[in-house]
């Protein structure tokens, strides 16, 4: 994907979001690269994010050094951090990460078989 893709917009703020999902993704267990995701359809996937496991510690830590790096006031990162943590941030609850684990290769394989028709997707 080119960096045109910015599904949270192209200011400072919705880049620095993307930011933070492709190295929370990265660091995540298992390691996963959000834009690869979001390309294969993954990504639209009810709960994906639950598959994917890093610590809300590193999560915070993630957010702070890419606010530091974009210089994102503090109004706009409390907005970012709510976007990252409601949204499609990895789960940092271990419990249901692993329950989500279990069969997650199935269940994509079979939710993107199922987006399918005729070659194209729903």
């Amino acid at each position: 994907m080119s960096e045109e893709y910015l599904p949270y917009g192209k200011d400072k703020v919705g880049k620095a979001i993307w930011e933070c999902l492709k190295r929370m993704f990265k660091e995540a267990e298992p390691s996963g690269d959000i834009e690869k995701i979001a390309k294969s359809g993954e990504g639209k996937m009810p709960n994906f994010f639950m598959g994917y496991l890093l610590s809300s510690d590193r999560e915070a830590e993630i957010i702070e050094e890419v606010c530091k790096e974009f210089k994102i006031k503090s109004w706009d990162k409390r907005s970012l951090s709510n976007t990252l943590w409601m949204g499609s941030a990895p789960t940092s609850t271990k419990e249901r990460w692993k329950e989500e684990r279990e069969d997650y290769d199935k269940r994509l394989k079979d939710f993107l078989k199922e987006r399918k028709v005729g070659g194209k997707r729903k």
